[in-house]
């Protein structure tokens, strides 16, 4: 778990991210509710890591829904060479 190994507790992480109790915290590590956005990318900044090593179960379960196998490397492959930094 990425805030015990940041070595934060639920109420610094609740306090950082301007929260007015830890109860989210553990509702989201516990997999009962889930971060607004903003509040996903805040965690990674925290804990120094990407939102799908935070949530790995919700980004396998979206990145599903979204692309059929055999549609995956078609997809992928015609955007390889449209991405721009």
């Amino acid at each position: 778990m990425y805030r015990l190994q940041t070595k934060l507790s639920q109420a610094k992480v609740a306090k950082l991210l301007k929260l007015d109790c830890k109860d989210r915290i553990s509702r989201w590590e516990t997999g009962v509710a889930g971060p607004c956005v903003v509040n996903l990318f805040r965690l990674a900044i925290i804990y120094k890591a990407s939102p799908q090593d935070l949530f790995p179960e919700t980004w396998q379960t979206i990145e599903k829904q979204l692309l059929l196998p055999d549609q995956a490397c078609d997809i992928l492959q015609s955007n390889q060479g449209s991405i721009t930094a």
